[in-house]
Parts: structure tokens; C-alpha cells; sequence
């Protein structure tokens, strides 16, 4: 399925996204040892530093997903996924007092307009994911049959 110039932005705009953000999480885990032993604010049967290894790690996977040779919606599902996972964390993030999330690791702590910002690119994301994956998924229906599914 070709992909147009709209498609390639977003598809563009979450790659670089959750790329940078899981290597800030990876940075978190260098710089501050002491932080990363923690039980995680939310997640409390992970240490801090178990868990932003296995978000950057996941992060790192969708990004090859994304920049890889899959199905297209296989590109969305995937981001609108863990965008929901990404939701459900800010959430509960909200719900405890915990105001700033740790998704950039320690830029989005000393800088909290970061955090505000990543709440609002998950909302694109979220959104942007749900219309591909919707728009993806009647592509492939109206998509004529070749002669081998025709004979079945």
C-alpha cells in the first residue's frame, strides 16, 4: 500500500518520538543509579530502572516496526497500542499527585512544559494511530482480490 505525504509525517513524527524518548530513558538509567533502584511511582513490583529498560526496549521495537517493512496497519496498531499503554500510565500517573511523568527521564522532571508537551503528542499519537489503523484496515478491504484468492 502506498504511503502518502500525511502518513509519512506521522509515521515519521512517532518513530523520532518514541526513539528519543527511549533513549532518554536509557540516559535516566546511567546517570541516575541511585533514582533507578526505586520502586517505579506507578509500577510498584519494578524498580524504577527495570522498567524504563523494558518501555525503552519495547519503544525500540516499535520504532523498527515503524521504520521497518511491515503492514501498515501493523504501523498503527502498534502505535496506537502503546499509546494506550502510554495513556493508562499518565493516568495513574495523574491520579496518584504524580504531576510530571518520567517518559523523558530527567529532562521531563527538570523541565516540566516537556511533560506537557509529551502529554500532548500522545494525544496525537493515540489519535493519529486510531485513523490509521481505521484507514488502514477499509484500505485493505476495498483492495481487489488477484487471480490465486479469486480461484479459492
Amino acid at each position: 500500500m502506498k504511503i502518502n505525504h500525511i502518513q509519512r509525517f506521522f509515521l515519521g513524527f512517532c518513530a523520532t518520538l518514541l526513539f528519543l524518548t527511549a533513549c532518554a530513558k536509557l540516559v535516566q538509567i546511567f546517570m541516575d543509579p541511585a533514582a533507578v533502584r526505586a520502586p517505579d511511582p506507578i509500577v510498584h513490583q519494578f524498580q524504577t530502572g527495570v522498567f524504563l529498560l523494558m518501555v525503552a526496549t519495547i519503544e525500540f521495537v516499535i520504532v523498527a516496526l515503524i521504520v521497518g517493512n511491515t503492514p501498515l496497519s501493523t504501523k498503527y496498531l502498534s502505535i496506537t497500542i502503546i499509546s494506550i499503554c502510554f495513556g493508562v500510565y499518565r493516568y495513574a500517573a495523574f491520579a496518584s499527585g504524580k504531576i510530571n511523568c518520567s517518559c523523558m527521564g530527567l529532562w521531563s522532571q527538570k523541565y516540566p512544559i516537556l511533560s506537557q508537551l509529551l502529554l500532548l503528542s500522545l494525544v496525537v499519537m493515540l489519535t493519529g494511530g486510531l485513523a490509521g489503523l481505521c484507514w488502514s484496515i477499509m484500505k485493505e478491504r476495498r483492495r481487489p482480490m488477484n487471480l490465486q484468492e479469486a480461484a479459492r
